[in-house]
């Protein structure tokens, strides 16, 4: 890599200073008892909550605080 390559490198690190952090997000997945395999369940903004296997309950903004 040139010493030009480089720099290029170097702002494009510094400008990611300044972008926004994206909103707490999380994706929850079940597994098909048949298949072994994962199947996606939901894609959570804000606040997740699922009863299988077991209750949970995450309030996402608070992770973030």
């Amino acid at each position: 890599m040139s010493d030009e390559d480089d720099t290029k490198v170097h702002d494009v690190s510094s400008a990611l200073e300044y972008w926004p952090a994206p909103p707490p997000w999380g994706w929850t997945a079940e597994r098909d008892p048949a298949t072994g395999a994962y199947t996606p369940t939901g894609i959570h903004h804000g606040h997740l909550a699922v009863q299988v296997p077991f209750p949970v309950e995450v309030d996402l903004d608070q992770l973030v605080k």
